[in-house]
C-alpha cells in the first residue's frame, strides 16, 4: 500500500532535485524583520504614506 504512494506522488524537476531548500522559518523571519523595518521608517517619517 506504501508503494502504491510513492509511486504516485511525482518527482521534483530535473534540476531541483538537488537544491536545498531553507527551512519555511527563515522565510517567516525575513517577512517579519522587512515588514518591521518599513513600519518603522513610515512612523519616522523617511517614507510618507500617500494619503489623497
Amino acid at each position: 500500500m506504501d508503494q502504491d504512494k510513492d509511486r504516485e506522488r511525482p518527482s521534483p524537476p530535473r534540476r531541483m532535485a538537488k537544491v536545498p531548500f531553507p527551512p519555511a522559518k527563515y522565510g517567516l523571519w525575513l517577512a517579519i524583520v522587512i515588514i518591521g523595518a518599513v513600519l518603522l521608517l513610515m512612523v519616522t517619517g523617511v517614507i510618507a504614506a500617500q494619503v489623497d
